[in-house]
Formats: structure tokens, C-alpha cells, sequence
């Protein structure tokens, strides 16, 4: 029998119909959870992500690093994924001692670290959600 496997819960159905029609009838309410959960992380990302003031002779505002920081929310056939990201080129490279991030990497502090700490919990209550109807 297929399963689907979210963090510690699985799902097992017996067909591929009747995941389609259980996405189908799910997905909003499954979607819309992860939505409000990745803009959470990303406004508390963008809060506290360092930005280096403007230099002298700057002209005009140049995007910061925080500007470029969005979500997404991808729903295939058996998966739905919800990701923040940030698009600046050197995002890997930023570290800083502002807002408390005492010399460590912007991404892994706001962005990675939290999210894997809010996966598994959330993966579970939406798995369990799912289970019961």
C-alpha cells in the first residue's frame, strides 16, 4: 500500500484517485496554514536581518539583502512546499553582530535554524489533521 511519509507521521491510502480528491478538498486549508507559517518566518527574518547604512556619495537607495527575502508555495500531485528564501547572490556570506546575531550567519540564524525547528512540529499537526478528516 502507498504512503505518504510527513516528519514522523505517515499516511497511507489506496490509490492515487483518492489522494488526488483528499488534496483537492485539503489543500486550501493545508495551503493556507503554510502560508501564514513561511510569512511568520519571513517577517521575523526581515525584522531583525542586518542592514548596513548607506554610504556616503550613495545617490540612490540600493536593494538590501532583506529586500530581496520572499516565500513560496509550490502544490504538486502528493506534495505541497512552502519555502522562504532569500534571492541575493551572497546571502550565504552575511553575518553580523547587529540584532543579536553576535557574528553568525543572517540565513542560518533567521531563516534555517527556525524553520527546521518549526517543520517537524508543524508537519505533524497537519498530518494528524489530515488523518482525521
Amino acid at each position: 500500500m502507498p504512503e505518504i511519509r510527513v516528519g514522523d507521521s505517515t499516511l497511507s491510502y489506496e490509490d492515487s484517485q483518492t489522494v488526488q480528491r483528499m488534496l483537492r478538498e485539503v489543500a486550501p486549508l493545508t495551503s493556507r496554514e503554510l502560508s501564514d507559517a513561511v510569512e511568520r518566518l519571513r517577517n521575523e527574518a526581515y525584522a531583525r536581518w542586518p542592514v548596513r547604512k548607506y554610504r556616503q556619495g550613495q545617490t540612490q537607495r540600493v536593494p538590501h539583502s532583506r529586500d530581496l527575502i520572499s516565500t513560496r508555495l509550490t502544490v504538486y500531485a502528493d506534495t505541497i512546499l512552502a519555502s522562504v528564501r532569500c534571492e541575493a547572490s551572497y546571502t550565504y556570506y552575511i553575518k553580523s553582530w547587529q540584532n543579536g546575531l553576535q557574528g553568525k550567519s543572517a540565513f542560518v540564524t533567521l531563516i534555517r535554524t527556525p524553520a527546521q525547528d518549526r517543520a517537524g512540529p508543524l508537519a505533524d499537526r497537519l498530518a494528524k489533521e489530515l488523518a482525521n478528516g
